[in-house]
């Protein structure tokens, strides 16, 4: 994995702010996504000090972004699309999120069984794009019906997903009007909110976020990384079986770790008199 250089890169994305060397920001920064995506989420953060450089980063990151997008054909089965729409693992509030999701649209759409759902006319409008979220259900070679009736979570997985994005979208838009005062903390704000809605979460993961913690002095994130153990669980099960089991008592006390560390590494920042 390459993610240790990801998080060195992104402190050099900082560093070189601080230096108002701008442009070495763009290329830490076009570096840093090249490597994973995630970093393509302080674009913003870079705009706030100087657009112009944030333009060349985001030229960069287009550039390299390119061949991933057209990994695995370009179809919702394999690939980057396959990543965004099907993966997930130790996920925190984006199983709060999914839940909501999947109980709303059993509520609107419920089919006769249990669990199942109606699949509503804007699902059919996606058939055959990278979004369609009933294409991990097609058979190879042969040209069977769509589905009519789906299991839930075919279709509140994407639309969780989607509102994630949006709330990442928003977080981003926050971190804009912060990154002229606090480059770093904003950074660390948008990544850590990106681990904590994500819907996998790898513990290597936090690599990104951990040398920038470092040098901010925040604490949280390196408590965090302490608790992420747990996600090895299952991985006796699948060595002996190929059964990836999760213990959600286990997931959710990571994750209720991690939101309680951030908050005490807020309040410890935080200036006299602030919340």
């Amino acid at each position: 994995h390459v993610d240790a250089f990801v998080g060195a890169a992104i402190v050099a994305v900082l560093l070189a702010l601080r230096a108002e060397r701008h442009r070495l920001a763009a290329l830490a920064l076009t570096l840093a996504a090249g490597l994973k995506v995630a970093p393509a989420l302080l674009l913003p953060v870079l705009a706030r000090r100087r657009p112009g450089a944030a333009l060349l980063a985001l030229i960069g990151v287009t550039a390299l972004m390119m061949p991933l997008l057209r990994a695995g054909g370009g179809d919702a089965t394999s690939g980057a699309a396959a990543y965004a729409l099907r993966w997930r693992g130790h996920a925190g509030a984006y199983a709060l999120i999914e839940r909501g999701v999947r109980g709303a649209l059993e509520a609107g759409f419920e089919a006769p069984d249990p669990g199942r759902l109606r699949v509503p006319e804007a699902a059919r409008a996606l058939a055959g794009t990278p979004l369609d979220p009933l294409a991990s259900l097609a058979r190879p070679k042969k040209d069977a019906p769509r589905p009519a009736e789906v299991d839930a979570r075919v279709l509140s997985e994407p639309l969780a997903r989607a509102l994630v994005a949006g709330l990442l979208v928003l977080l981003a838009a926050w971190a804009f009007t912060r990154a002229r005062d606090a480059p770093g903390d904003a950074s660390l704000a948008l990544l850590l909110a990106l681990l904590l809605l994500s819907p996998q979460l790898h513990p290597w993961y936090l690599l990104w976020i951990l040398p920038l913690a470092a040098t901010l002095g925040r604490l949280g994130p390196l408590a965090w990384a302490a608790s992420l153990f747990v996600a090895y669980v299952p991985l006796d099960g699948w060595a002996q079986a190929h059964r990836w089991e999760e213990l959600p008592w286990a997931v959710a006390l990571s994750h209720a770790l991690a939101f309680a560390a951030l908050f005490v590494d807020m309040r410890r920042a935080a200036p006299p008199g602030t919340c």
